[in-house]
């Protein structure tokens, strides 16, 4: 149409005032206490533990839940054995089997086994089993947990890791009872041995006995199951289930290898490898040390199978189990220095241990190395790691190491001047002590948890919980402000070394 408006001047129009909205500058940062879960997993994780440790703390503080003739479960001391069995931590102000009911110790097992394998896997899995729908915010909360990756169907997944769990539960559940079964009647004997069972594969350390393992520090078989529990309960999810793959075609052809041709198997994944390599040269190597620094010491006086487990189940405890099976304090300066060590390492990614993580310890060892030979990547087991992994492991080392010194002198300005046990190291040592064990959700102690003020209970609580969920993850689920868009200036960097 003459003189009328074309079609394409339209569009011309319409395409002009659409750049123009692209251009237009971002908006400045919001400042949002909250956000959507889907974008904040994190948040979702903390709301659950809170939540967890808020309605343990309410059973608990119930009358039924202490002992007869005892003094009552205080507010703090519930919230406190809350907080370290959700956390699965293990630290104590209250003597468990002497303190607590029956009541009180199921409270306290549930706690565990909901903190442990993650309270999200179980509701998540009841909810896919009734039918729900399976979205993108159940689905980033449960790969923040598990680290699933890309997997499509969480069914199998999670099916797999509570079927590990349930099974690994029942067979030391039978083994320590055939073995408890000598020493009490047969239904506490079975109580005590589901009780230890879980507590160790979750890597709680919460014991129905006063002594803990001491009574057993001889005994093969109580003291290999533990062990055994412990590690496979710190190896992580990722792990559990690339050893099914693998696992699973091998047995498949050496089944069907007369029937059916078999394809070629898959390999491990690195991360497991590096988990696995990890975690046995630390198992292996903190029990020698343990060996060597107190074999005139702690193991003088003890048999020979008393110098080769009590070594052996430190070394796995203080990989945030929080089992010990001798007084602490009969260790060495040396030897509580190595129990640091390892425990602020930790267990497996997205497992039930704390601490630091394997990985990110087997990264800087390996990546110092690399840079020491003057290789610019780091490989690993024919794979090259990412720029940015390394960067995330250094970061996590840092974050852990400024969050333990800065609850480090909150609770020596809290609680130091009014701490000094008996045949105890200083008050100092002590502290750290009791920090590390709190942020690698270990549960040892020199002594000092009994004695902590209201205020150091609170900043041990807040320890526990950060080691938990990872000083990333409580960041993340804290954060006040979100910036959609990062300015970059030009490239300048300091002086290193």
């Amino acid at each position: 149409m003459r003189g009328g408006l074309r079609l394409e001047h339209l569009l011309a129009v319409l395409g002009a005032a659409h750049l123009q909205e692209i251009r237009r500058p971002p908006r400045p940062a919001m400042i949002r206490v909250s956000g959507r879960v889907n974008r904040y997993p994190a948040r979702a994780l903390l709301i659950w533990y809170t939540g967890l440790i808020v309605a343990g703390t309410g059973l608990l503080r119930l009358p039924w839940a202490a002992e007869d003739n005892v003094q009552p479960i205080s507010w703090s001391d519930a919230a406190f054995t809350a907080t370290s069995a959700a956390c699965v931590t293990g630290l104590i102000v209250r003597d468990t089997p002497r303190d607590f009911s029956g009541f009180g110790e199921a409270v306290i097992l549930v706690l565990i086994q909901l903190g442990g394998i993650g309270i999200m896997t179980v509701t998540t899995l009841v909810m896919l089993q009734l039918g729900g729908r399976f979205g993108l915010r159940e689905r980033a909360v449960m790969n923040d947990t598990l680290g699933m990756g890309d997997v499509k169907d969480i069914r199998p997944v999670l099916k797999r890791v509570l079927g590990v769990t349930v099974v690994s539960e029942l067979i030391g559940t039978a083994l320590l009872f055939s073995r408890f079964a000598f020493d009490m009647p047969l239904g506490q004997a079975l109580w005590q041995a589901l009780f230890h069972s879980i507590s160790a594969y979750c890597n709680a350390g919460f014991s129905l006995r006063s002594d803990n393992l001491m009574s057993f520090r001889d005994d093969p078989l109580v003291n290999l199951t533990i062990i055994s529990l412990i590690v496979v309960g710190g190896l992580g999810v990722p792990v559990v289930n690339d050893l099914f793959r693998w696992f699973g075609p091998r047995v498949k052809r050496l089944r069907d290898r007369r029937r059916v041709k078999v394809g070629p198997t898959r390999e491990l994944r690195l991360h497991t490898k590096l988990t696995l390599a990890v975690s046995g040269v630390l198992l292996i190597g903190g029990a020698a040390m343990v060996a060597l620094l107190e074999s005139d010491g702690a193991l003088r006086d003890l048999p020979w199978t008393g110098r080769l487990l009590v070594p052996l189940q430190h070394s796995a405890s203080c990989r945030t189990a929080g089992f010990n099976s001798i007084d602490l304090n009969q260790f060495g300066i040396e030897t509580l220095f190595i129990s640091i060590a390892l425990m602020i390492i930790g267990g497996g990614s997205c497992s039930t241990a704390g601490g630091m993580k394997v990985t990110t310890v087997g990264l800087l060892v390996t990546h110092a190395w690399s840079r020491l030979r003057g290789r610019r990547h780091l490989n690993l087991y024919r794979r090259t790691i990412p720029g940015e992994t390394i960067e995330r492991a250094f970061a996590i080392t840092v974050l852990f190491g400024v969050i333990a010194f800065v609850l480090l002198g909150l609770l020596l300005v809290v609680d130091g001047r009014n701490y000094q046990a008996e045949n105890s190291p200083t008050p100092f040592l002590s502290a750290l002590f009791e920090v590390c064990s709190a942020l690698g959700t270990v549960g040892l102690s020199l002594g000092l948890t009994t004695q902590l003020s209201g205020l150091g209970r609170c900043i041990i609580m807040i320890a526990m919980m950060i080691g938990r969920l990872g000083p990333f993850a409580v960041f993340a689920a804290t954060a006040a402000a979100e910036r959609t868009r990062q300015v970059e200036y030009a490239a300048e960097g300091p002086l290193l070394g």
